[in-house]
């Protein structure tokens, strides 16, 4: 594991994880977020039906399979 992905995964340990079921608050473990609008402090909406990775490691995992 890189240095910038063991400082990533205490990142996510500290903040992300569910400590009472040991799941991913950003994903549920799926690796995937998906977000229906974007829309930043003036109205405008960026993105609509936008899918990203998550920061979890599986989202990293799978981010790095498709390399």
């Amino acid at each position: 594991m890189s240095k910038q992905d063991n400082t990533l995964t205490k990142y996510w340990l500290k903040h992300y994880l569910d400590k009472e079921n040991g799941l991913c608050s950003l994903c549920g473990n799926t690796g995937v977020i998906f977000i229906k609008m974007v829309i930043n402090p003036s109205g405008e909406v960026l993105k609509s039906d936008y899918t990203t990775y998550c920061m979890c490691p599986n989202g990293r995992n799978l981010r790095k399979s498709l390399k």
